[in-house]
């Protein structure tokens, strides 16, 4: 009976079937103790008669460098086979799971998991809680340490997410950064405060690059970033053209009188955008605008030379009218 309570738990220890188990058990233990659920197994270690676990292994063999207190095979294929021990010798480790199977697992692990201090995948020295490290990958996957997947559903568009979270079980507080693989494939950043309902703050649109930040409901249009409430910054540049063309020889330029006329007529500059169509659109491209306006200056500018000449031939004649010889031709 004691033997048939070991090659059960130690069956489901392995997540092995009842028929994986029959055959492939190889013990070279000298005592099995205990009583009821409890049974301790020794290995040329001193047993116990009042075991405090259901299942305790006590292995003295090295091999390898490692005490293997337990090793199951898959059938008769030592080349898959799967090992778990209790400590690594003079690392100090609290488990060591091992496979040399290149489709199998080291560990599979059903239900919740509990860790209490540092892990390292990829390394045995993890400095952090969680330590990813790329040992020697090679391949399209090489340079990826983490990914998050699940299963399609088509109400979250299949969102695997990461939550940054302060711990509270009522009305929490945290960040989510989650990716939406499905549709438009859009990257979230998500933000709740309290008893607040979650809000976006940033939005990416993976199929054409858009980037939305503060209200990511308003259509960005062809711009592939909005930022709502504007942003501050130290310098801008535009990559726009420029209206140097005002001063080419065959540019026309408008009469006063045309300009004008124009005003009064539909109540803004010639050439510039109305109200009614900035209106329309939702604002005004900053780049188009600003070359307008500057066409606008070189005009003034023109014009400023066309009085400035016409006030200089108004004095020539009014000098030429007050010289000597005219007053006294007209004496």
């Amino acid at each position: 009976m004691k033997n048939l309570s070991f090659v059960l738990a130690l069956s489901l220890s392995l997540s092995l079937s009842w028929g994986e188990m029959m055959g492939q058990i190889y013990t070279n233990f000298s005592t099995i103790t205990g009583s009821g659920a409890n049974h301790y197994i020794t290995m040329g270690g001193t047993p116990t008669s009042s075991p405090q676990e259901r299942l305790y292994v006590n292995n003295n063999y090295s091999s390898n460098n490692y005490n293997y207190s337990i090793t199951a095979f898959n059938g008769l294929n030592s080349s898959a086979a799967r090992a778990l021990n209790a400590s690594a010798t003079g690392a100090g480790t609290a488990g060591y799971f091992y496979s040399n199977s290149t489709t199998g697992y080291a560990g599979y692990f059903v239900g919740r998991s509990y860790v209490s201090d540092k892990m390292g995948i990829g390394t045995t020295s993890p400095n952090v809680r969680l330590e990813l490290s790329n040992y020697s990958a090679t391949g399209a996957s090489a340079n990826v340490m983490l990914r998050l997947t699940n299963q399609f559903n088509s109400a979250s568009g299949n969102t695997p997410a990461i939550q940054f979270h302060n711990g509270a079980t009522s009305n929490p507080t945290y960040w989510q950064i989650g990716g939406r693989v499905a549709t438009l494939g859009e990257m979230r950043f998500i933000y709740k405060e309290g008893s607040l309902q979650e809000k976006t703050v940033m939005y990416f649109e993976g199929n054409t690059g858009k980037v939305r930040i503060g209200d990511i409901s308003s259509a960005s249009n062809d711009y592939l970033l909005f930022v709502k409430k504007g942003i501050a910054t130290g310098k801008v540049f535009v990559n726009s053209s420029y209206a140097d063309y005002v001063f080419l020889p065959d540019y026309r330029l408008p009469t006063l009188e045309e300009v004008r006329s124009h005003i009064d007529d539909r109540g803004h500059l010639p050439g510039m955008t109305s109200q009614a169509e900035i209106d329309a659109a939702g604002g005004f491209e900053v780049g188009e605008i600003a070359v307008k306006q500057m066409e606008k200056i070189e005009e003034l500018y023109l014009y400023v030379l066309q009085l400035h000449d016409r006030i200089a031939q108004l004095e020539a004649k009014l000098a030429e009218s007050q010289s000597p010889a005219n007053t006294k031709n007209h004496e």
